[in-house]
């Protein structure tokens, strides 16, 4: 018997994907893909959100408020962030100990507009002699001798950073020592504010400055 071999011709088509090319992606580029969502599925995970945020410098902290809607939301719903920003008072220590008390870090922070007013770190002590409780502690400021006035951001009286704790654990007392009104004598004003929820960055400019209770 006679046989005959048959040859069939297979001819493949290109399936076009919706962007037009014939090819589908390679898992080199779904790889890429999937890794430059990761950070933004890292940020929408609330505890990791909240612990890199509670790295970043009281500062910038601070200003981190205004690069999204959800980072806001977490900043102001999160105790821990509330405390490192001082917003929220941290507990107070059943048992007096100075050491663990810490004074605002803005009031200090070079960029911050309170450096070239005060002249040395608060200090926190007692403000009774018979003092044995850490709710009788007070933080003493000293303002260096300058004539230069309030920045205005200083003056906006809107300003978030104005019901800040003057330190955490909060103290209920500040005094302050004015030198400038004779920065080349001994002489200086001391005044003293007494806020029993704490002592605020606002409490310390009005008893500097009255006048700034009302500012705008």
């Amino acid at each position: 018997m006679r046989t005959k071999t048959l040859k069939v011709l297979r001819i493949t088509m290109p399936v076009t994907t919706r962007s037009g090319s014939c090819k589908p992606p390679s898992s080199q580029a779904g790889r890429n893909a999937r890794s430059s969502r990761a950070p933004d599925e890292v940020f929408e995970i609330y505890e990791l959100l909240e612990l890199i945020l509670l790295r970043l410098p009281t500062r910038d902290l601070l200003f981190a408020q205004r690069v999204c809607h959800r980072w806001q939301s977490v900043i102001s719903t999160s105790q821990r962030i509330q405390r490192a920003l001082h917003f929220q008072a941290s507990p107070i220590p059943p048992v007096a100990d100075l050491s663990l008390y810490l004074p605002n870090p803005l009031l200090f922070d070079e960029r911050g507009p309170f450096s070239k007013h005060i002249q040395y770190r608060g200090r926190i002590c007692d403000w009774r002699v018979s003092s044995s409780t850490s709710a009788e502690y007070r933080i003493k400021v000293v303002l260096r001798p300058t004539t230069e006035k309030w920045e205005d951001r200083v003056k906006y009286g809107k300003a978030s950073w104005r019901r800040m704790l003057l330190t955490q654990p909060p103290v209920t007392r500040l005094s302050l020592i004015d030198r400038r009104i004779a920065p080349d004598y001994d002489d200086c004003f001391n005044d003293d504010a007494e806020n029993l929820d704490g002592i605020r960055m606002g409490d310390f400019l009005v008893l500097d400055d009255p006048a700034l209770a009302g500012s705008s």
